[in-house]
């Protein structure tokens, strides 16, 4: 999720080509991050310590984190500290970034404060989005205090992750009364509480989850693919049906349907959430106890 975040960042403000950005993504499939450009990102070393370790390993045959302890550059805890984050995405897409010479460490950290700044997230939210973690992520772009909107993006996105891909990414939610769309899938659950789930995107966009759910090649949107992707709501809402269940709110999920080229008005706000899906944009689109209507 990160990678897919901070990297198409980096393309539209033209430190990365698209085609620099398709290469890094193919290629972290197989980077193990460093020990020293973790340890330099995390300021435990400077780069020219890092170097000098790394001339010495061209001499002897010694690990990384040996050597800095050696030279009183880091603790055995520090070291054990920077292996516990050779796993995490930002730094693993760093590695990739760094190793294909096409931006330094300097201008990644630059960015990424540019980053920060322009999109006004505080420390801990770039943290949570560095995170790689969905759950963390969401939390910084889906601020919403009524019921139920904030567990059921959630829950879509848990899923988009699971069943779709984990390449994704997202702008902020927003509020709105009514949206004009291309294609949209949706399910109406009643009972309870009136709660409406939908997924719509224009040109072949849907495709991006009608494709790897059904696990075939649709080529046009039309009802096979809308049929895939209406299934996959279903999914969604029958989990999200059985989490309420646990709390003695019961709801009952009517037929998915599907709508081309019309607009859903609502008599009050609702929210909708971008998600971009290997390049593709979706939007999700949650109605809670608002009457609305497909004109």
């Amino acid at each position: 999720m990160f990678t897919q975040f901070y990297g198409q960042y980096l393309v539209k403000n033209s430190y990365l080509t698209n085609e620099q950005f398709l290469e890094i993504v193919e290629a972290e499939k197989t980077t193990r991050v460093k020990l020293g450009l973790i340890a330099v990102s995390e300021k435990m070393l400077t780069q020219a310590q890092a170097d000098e370790i790394n001339r010495l390993q061209a001499r002897i045959d010694r690990r990384f984190g040996d050597i800095a302890i050696e030279k009183g550059y880091l603790t055995e805890e520090q070291v054990s500290i920077l292996l516990g984050l050779q796993g995490n995405p930002y730094l693993s897409f760093v590695q990739t970034v760094v190793d294909k010479g096409f931006l330094t460490l300097q201008q990644l950290e630059e960015g990424l404060l540019q980053c920060k700044e322009k999109n006004g997230f505080t420390d801990d939210e770039m943290e949570a989005i560095k995170s790689g973690d969905v759950d963390l992520t969401s939390k910084v772009f889906i601020k919403i205090l009524q019921p139920f909107y904030f567990d059921l993006f959630q829950l879509t996105l848990r899923n988009i992750v699971r069943f779709i891909t984990p390449h994704i990414y997202m702008d902020k939610v927003y509020k709105t009364s009514k949206l004009d769309f291309e294609h949209l899938a949706l399910q109406h659950s009643d009972g309870a509480h009136n709660i409406c789930l939908g997924i719509s995107g224009n040109g072949l966009s849907l495709l991006s989850i009608a494709n790897p759910f059904a696990k075939e090649r649709f080529e046009v949107i039309d009802d096979d693919s809308f049929d895939s992707v209406c299934e996959f709501i279903n999914v969604i809402n029958g989990l999200f049906a059985s989490e309420l269940s646990q709390s003695k709110v019961d709801i009952d999920m009517l037929p998915p349907v599907y709508y081309n080229q019309k607009s859903i008005k609502a008599s009050d706000s609702f929210y909708v959430l971008p998600v971009y899906i290997k390049g593709s944009k979706v939007e999700i689109v949650i109605i809670v106890d608002t009457d609305y209507e497909i004109i």
